[in-house]
Parts: C-alpha cells; structure tokens; sequence
C-alpha cells in the first residue's frame, strides 16, 4: 500500500510495500502522473508529480462523486 512521504517542490515522494503498485502503474499509464526517480546508494525513491491531464482526470472523478452524493442526500 502506496502512502505520502514527503514533498519536494511539485514532487510528493510515495513509499510503497510492493515497487511501484499496480494502482499506479494505471495513472502512469494513464498519462495522470510523471515520475522521476533517484538513487541514494542502492536504493531508488520515486517522485510523483500530477501532470494537468491529470488534475483534469481527477476533477471529474470528484465531480462523478459530488453527483452521487447528491443523490443519496435526496433519500
């Protein structure tokens, strides 16, 4: 399970129990995020930035669950 490290400017470093995870390997893929990867000695860190695709994917996302909530709250 992938959570928040730290951030770096743009960048939000990601801890993960399993490399990079497959949920985000999607948004990769997905062109929703960038990464840049370092080494310090032997072990690599990954950070993560949203690209504005991105921000505009999870806007919807937000939207679509603003919607919903809003037909629950007439029951």
């Amino acid at each position: 399970m992938s959570r928040r490290s730290h951030t770096a400017g743009s960048y939000v470093m990601w801890r993960s129990d399993c490399s990079f995870g497959a949920p985000n390997l999607l948004v990769l893929g997905a062109g929703c995020v960038e990464v840049r990867r370092e080494y310090t000695g032997r072990r690599v860190r990954s950070w993560i930035r949203i690209t504005a695709h991105g921000v505009g994917k999870l806007r919807e996302e937000v939207e679509v669950l603003r919607l919903l909530l809003d037909v629950l709250d007439s029951r």
